[in-house]
């Protein structure tokens, strides 16, 4: 798990956790920078598997106090546990279970989205493969995240 915070202001204790899970460093490491645009000051948590993000929950793993997110960005394609996997697993863990999800895969969108849907999942979107992509998703995602947190 690697923390991060945006770089634009130091986040408050009312500041977005992120959790991003996804297998490929290139990817947490443009998506970690597309966020960077961002205005809102936030805390990120990177993951390189499912399994690992829900370790972090569980008290027997547990090494420093765990900062429950408020929007799990989330790879579809990962070894191990994949991202329909963790989304059936995730709802056995309360603290995780009302955050907001946003499915990222490198494959088309297509007509298995209603299955996005029924696993509590927000959004699914196609991962981008530049910086200018990659900030077009995260300005998505932002909007995701306000709306989420208004709500609540």
């Amino acid at each position: 798990m690697t923390p991060a915070q945006s770089p634009s202001a130091a986040p408050s204790k009312d500041a977005p956790v992120i959790w991003h899970i996804d297998d490929s460093q290139s990817d947490r490491d443009l998506f970690e920078e597309a966020l960077r645009a961002w205005r809102t000051p936030y805390v990120l948590r990177t993951f390189v598997d499912a399994r690992e993000a829900l370790r972090t929950l569980s008290r027997r793993h547990r090494v420093e106090p765990v900062e429950v997110p408020d929007l799990i960005v989330l790879d579809v394609h990962m070894p191990g546990m994949n991202g329909f996997e963790f989304l059936a697993a995730k709802e056995r863990y309360p603290a995780i279970a009302g955050a907001c999800v946003v499915l990222l895969t490198g494959y088309p969108v297509d007509a298995r989205i209603p299955k996005y849907y029924g696993l509590h999942a927000q959004n699914c979107l196609r991962k981008a493969r530049d910086l200018k992509g990659t900030r077009t998703i995260s300005a998505m995602i932002e909007g995701l995240l306000h709306s989420a947190r208004a709500s609540r």
